[in-house]
């Protein structure tokens, strides 16, 4: 193998236009490859252990650290032990949904009711809580509402809550404005005055340390006695049999799996490979995914199942499948579940595809990718803009057209562009009606007539950042010469899991590989091989980079991917699934 600073990866661009850049920057000598693949992601020599294997009783806070966590246990606790109503209000995505179960089925093992959830409907009541129906659960004999995934910018409908009498619990991982929502706890890492360092956490991960905290509240005031339905006790075991759902949540939402998040979805896999509950064991069958389900497979197979009910049917489907405790019904809702996200997947392929023929004009081709298609369905815009954003390279929005004279958007980004906070400034320049997000993804609705103002004020924001004036880089951890590939490398690779955003797997370089003519797969994919290994670009058919690929054959290429092994009919394959391509024997700057 050779030196892991290998100096021929040159700072050129790929097919993809992306520079490629060696993770972590020059280093000196080799060294062990796994410290090497650990330091580039981070990790000093001093996490390495708690890292390689990642440990929630060590990076579990206590709940107490986040700001207001203490108001809101007392909130909630003091519904509890009154016997006063609580309902829980949550997002429609597999963010929101897996916060809900979890929160609902630690409420059912302690015995503490089983309290409606109720979930805004994403075409007609659009995202977070409103005053109608915060007013409709006060009227239904609700006290205390608990909203996750939403709410830190949900102003006027917490002010209607207060007048009408109802006490709120904050459960939410976005960014604030200026000022806070009147709820009696706002929860929220993100708070400008919290100090907690949990940034990183989704609203499942959240609501976990929540239930872990009032755990410790209702353990210390008796209420676990076996009484009136109450268990005897509440063992650690029922609190970590939640993690299936938390890890899924935690996956989905696209959050750095480092620290607590990491230790999360490492626990919650060994919980869902074990069993996990009813619904998300039909989920794995359903998904058709066979052998130890991985963090990817949480992302890419059962978060799109979970998320198609909020998309395009009804989000109630989702929760129920996680909450359900009888086989039968988990089957059922599994197929449920996949048939719709069959259907949004047709949607969506139909939906990305006017989109890219609709893009606005550009200034440059580091700007905004802004789409308008007149009536999307708006389940599915945030999936095309992800296309988008791969596709061209750059932030991508895709708006959605309606007669009422209002575009409602979803956005994502790149590195180097923080799309949540680009939004929220619109939003406070009078620019959108709403807005919110992360660095790398968000929603707005603005008038018609505002499009164009959104437009240029997004190139100019642009303009500032680090995406602008640097573009985007694809980060390669190695190169090496197929020859070079065997499964005690792949072994390797596989200590950085679990991975994904924050923590992603190996990629290497592939060099002196002389390009076959590829194969194409079901019209849309390319396949061919370098020196026994197997690479496959998906979705590549079209592309700049298959159209690439389809003129190099008979020249030296370089290659960059992620390796895995196919196992098929008793035959383990290694295989690369390929990023990008580029010449090996000129500079392609």
């Amino acid at each position: 193998m050779k030196d892991i600073t290998e100096s021929a990866i040159r700072p050129g661009a790929g097919a993809s236009g992306r520079r490629w850049r060696l993770r972590g920057g020059e280093t000196t000598g080799s060294g062990d490859l796994l410290r090497h693949l650990a330091r580039v992601r981070g990790v000093g020599e001093q996490e390495m252990l708690a890292w390689t294997a990642p440990s929630l009783r060590q990076s579990m806070p206590d709940p107490l650290v986040l700001a207001d966590m203490d108001l809101g246990l007392q909130t909630v606790w003091d519904t509890i032990r009154k016997g006063d109503r609580l309902a829980i209000w949550s997002d429609y995505d597999c963010d929101g949904l897996t916060a809900a179960a979890v929160m609902v089925r630690f409420l059912r093992a302690c015995g503490a009711g089983n309290p409606p959830v109720r979930i805004p409907d994403r075409a007609r009541e659009g995202y977070g809580p409103n005053a109608e129906g915060l007013r409709a659960l006060r009227d239904d004999g609700i006290r205390t509402v608990v909203v996750l995934d939403a709410g830190v910018q949900a102003h006027e409908a917490l002010e209607a809550a207060d007048a009408a009498g109802l006490e709120i619990v904050v459960i939410d991982h976005h960014a604030p404005g200026p000022d806070l929502p009147p709820a009696r706890a706002v929860i929220d890492p993100k708070r400008h005055d919290d100090e907690s360092g949990l940034d990183d956490l989704c609203a499942a991960g959240l609501a976990f340390v929540f239930c872990v905290g009032l755990a410790r509240e209702m353990r210390r005031a008796g209420w676990f006695d076996g009484r009136k339905g109450r268990p005897a006790s509440m063992p650690q075991s029922r609190l970590l049999g939640l993690l299936d759902i938390v890890a899924l949540g935690t996956v989905a939402d696209v959050v750095p799996l480092k620290d607590l998040n990491r230790a999360i979805v490492a626990r919650g896999l060994e919980v869902l490979n074990a069993g996990g509950c009813p619904g998300l064991a039909a989920l794995v069958l359903k998904a058709g995914l066979a052998g130890p389900v991985t963090a990817s497979d949480l992302g890419w197979k059962l978060g799109p199942r979970i998320n198609a009910a909020g998309r395009i049917g009804d989000p109630m489907t989702g929760l129920s499948l996680l909450l359900t405790e009888d086989p039968e019904e988990a089957a059922a809702l599994a197929e449920e579940l996949n048939q719709l996200n069959e259907q949004r997947q047709a949607i969506e392929a139909h939906v990305s595809e006017a989109a890219m023929a609709s893009v606005l004009p550009r200034q440059t081709n580091r700007s905004p990718v802004i789409a308008l298609v007149e009536d999307a369905h708006e389940g599915v815009i945030g999936i095309s803009a992800g296309r988008l954003r791969k596709e061209l390279h750059a932030p991508a929005l895709v708006l959605s057209g309606s007669e009422d004279g209002f575009l409602k958007g979803s956005a994502r980004s790149v590195e180097g562009f923080d799309i949540g906070h680009a939004v929220l400034d619109a939003k406070a320049a009078g620019i959108l009606v709403r807005g919110g997000g992360h660095r790398m993804a968000a929603g707005m609705t603005l008038k018609r007539d505002m499009l164009d103002r959104f437009r240029m004020f997004l190139e100019d924001r642009i303009i500032d950042s680090t995406f602008f004036r640097e573009g985007e880089f694809l980060d390669i951890d190695l190169f090496l010469e197929p020859g070079e590939v065997n499964e005690a490398l792949l072994q390797v690779f596989a200590a950085l899991e679990p991975t994904g955003a924050g923590n992603p797997p190996a990629r290497l370089a592939l060099s002196h590989v002389v390009m076959p003519e590829p194969v194409l797969l079901k019209e849309k994919h390319l396949k061919f091989s370098a020196g026994g290994i197997d690479i496959l670009a998906w979705n590549a058919a079209g592309s700049d980079l298959g159209t690439f690929l389809s003129l190099r054959t008979g020249r030296a290429v370089e290659l960059a991917g992620s390796l895995s092994i196919n196992e098929f009919r008793g035959i383990r394959r290694i295989q690369m699934i390929l990023d990008d391509a580029r010449d090996a024997t000129e500079p392609n700057l």
